[in-house]
């Protein structure tokens, strides 16, 4: 898989892994708890692929600081934006 492929991907598991706790999120604090269930095995799925690209995209830094500025931005804000979430999420199930 090519680098642009590999960015891309990620940027496609991260942004559903944002929907996934954006749902989350929104039931626990309605107690929905039943439609969180319902979706914990596509998180790990999720969870599981973003892990093994992100070790990937680790071990070959030279090659993503090739690809074009704008979409390592992006890739940036989405990590952002997953990064926000996993931590209120964490919150709201405190």
């Amino acid at each position: 898989m090519e680098m642009h492929e590999k960015v891309d991907t990620l940027m496609v598991v991260i942004e559903r892994l944002c929907e996934l706790l954006e749902n989350e999120n929104a039931h626990i604090g309605s107690r929905k708890f039943k439609a969180i269930g319902d979706t914990i095995e596509e998180k790990d799925n999720l969870c599981r692929a973003f892990e093994l690209l992100v070790r990937g995209l680790s071990k070959d830094k030279h090659n993503l600081n090739e690809t074009e500025e704008d979409t390592r931005e992006m890739l940036l804000l989405c990590g952002e934006k997953l990064d926000t979430l996993v931590n209120s999420n964490a919150e709201t199930l405190k």
